[in-house]
This record gives structure tokens, C-alpha cells and sequence, in this order.
């Protein structure tokens, strides 16, 4: 399996690939402080397959999960890729079947209409659920103990209808509840935009979730299908466009 020779799959942006779990760190400068007791969790574009398209940028790679386990002076990690639609399909098929970022008109026939999200963008943990996100899709649920994917579309117990869910949620220090939205939330090109606010109990999938809608213009990114009629993106694609408007927030109490 060959990644192509470019910028986005070499040197600093070259795979990994590695899944591993290894204990007790070395230390090379300094000390970890013994009282120090929590998790560092990040997550970035680790690409499972070479693109289909023969290069991509590095942003549209597979979302790789790493947890740094600090206790009693000790470091500890674990690494897994979050088990997303996308790569479950892709490990089933053994290459890459999934197009340019954000363009589905790229893809393989064969996964017309499936979840696009890579899980690359950010982690968040809320009510004991570790939520690996990216802007065009749910949440991905893991177990953050074990980094185990347990819902690759996680819906908050069915509540959260819309089809996507921002990768920047916000946490009320106050209340403990999530404010979030989403983007072309009720499919590709739509101008729907939910503000969502949950309050989620640990335990379980139960909780409470508020949702008011918002309506604006079409999204205009970069290489979109909206804005490109179909045809093959350029690297002018990722230039911005003037004139985009975006829907005004509404607070939900």
C-alpha cells in the first residue's frame, strides 16, 4: 500500500497507522507531577487508505484517537481509530471508496448516500462519553476508558435529529449542559441550521435536548457540490467567496 509522494502524506503528515496501547511512558525531561490524575485526550487526520482520487489534502484522513493517561507520576497511551461509517466500509472493502473532502459526487457508487464523517476534528467528553467530531456528521461515541467505538452516529437517544453536528461544541460551566449546531443539517446543500442545547446523564442515553432552527443562505465551502455543480474541484475551490451570510444565533433557555 503506497500513500501518494505529496505534501498532505509526507514528512510531518505522513501516516501512522499504529493502534497500540503502551504503558508507563518514558520521561525524557522533567517529572510528571505524582498528583497529577486525569486524561489528555486529541484526535487527528490519520488516512486508513491512499486516497481514491490519487492525492487529497491531509484534513479528509480517518480520525485517530490518542488518550495520555496521567496517575501517580506516570504516563500511559492508547491510540485507536475512531470506527466511523466511512472506515468500517473502507476496512470491508480493503481500499479507499470515499472521494474529495467534502464532495460526495466523488465517491464510489457503492457508498452513495453513507455517512461521510471521518471523526477527525475534535474530541469532546460530556456525561461520561468521549464524542470524536467532524462538521458533516454526528458525533462518534467511544468508550473513553477503552477508546472502543460504541455508536458511530450517536443521536442522543434519538433526539438530536438533524444530520450533522458541529466539531466546536460549548460546555455551560454552570449548568453542565452542551450547546451546540449544525450546518446543512438536513442534507447536503439545505440551508437548515439547528442551535442545540443537551443536558445528558452519565449513565445512560437519556437527557434532555432543546432544539430551535435557524434558516440562511446555502453553504458555500470549499469544493462543495453546492457551489461547484458537479464539476472536479480546483485548488481555486478553497479560495473564500464574498456574499456568505450566516443565520443569527438564538438562545435556547
Amino acid at each position: 500500500m503506497k500513500f501518494p509522494d505529496t505534501p498532505s502524506f509526507t514528512g510531518f503528515f505522513a501516516p501512522s497507522g499504529v493502534e497500540a496501547e503502551v504503558r508507563n511512558l518514558p520521561v525524557v525531561a522533567g517529572v510528571i507531577p505524582a498528583d497529577l490524575d486525569g486524561s489528555f485526550y486529541r484526535v487527528a487526520p490519520d488516512p486508513q487508505y491512499p486516497p481514491l482520487a490519487g492525492n487529497d489534502i491531509w484534513f479528509n484522513g480517518d480520525g485517530m484517537v490518542t488518550r495520555f493517561r496521567f496517575k501517580d507520576g506516570e504516563v500511559s497511551l492508547q491510540q485507536r481509530w475512531a470506527r466511523t461509517d466511512k472506515f468500517r466500509l473502507e476496512r470491508e472493502a480493503g481500499h479507499a471508496l470515499f472521494g474529495a473532502y467534502r464532495n460526495p459526487r466523488t465517491d464510489d457508487g457503492s457508498v452513495k448516500g453513507q455517512v461521510r464523517g471521518t471523526a477527525n476534528t475534535n474530541v469532546v467528553v460530556h456525561a461520561g462519553k468521549l464524542l470524536a467530531l467532524k462538521e458533516d456528521s454526528p458525533p462518534v461515541w467511544m468508550d473513553p476508558e477503552t477508546l472502543e467505538t460504541i455508536d458511530p452516529k450517536f443521536t442522543f437517544g434519538g433526539r438530536m435529529t438533524s444530520e450533522t453536528f458541529t466539531a466546536h461544541p460549548k460546555i455551560d460551566a454552570r449548568t453542565g449542559e452542551m450547546l451546540a449546531f449544525g450546518y446543512a443539517a438536513k442534507g447536503l446543500c439545505t440551508r437548515s441550521r439547528p442551535i442545540r442545547s443537551t443536558r445528558h446523564s452519565p449513565e445512560t442515553t437519556s437527557g434532555s435536548t432543546a432544539t430551535a432552527w435557524s434558516r440562511g443562505s446555502a453553504s458555500r465551502m470549499a469544493r462543495s457540490p453546492c457551489s461547484n455543480a458537479g464539476r472536479a474541484p480546483t485548488s481555486s475551490d478553497w479560495n473564500g467567496r464574498p456574499g456568505t451570510r450566516f443565520s443569527a444565533p438564538i438562545a435556547i433557555r
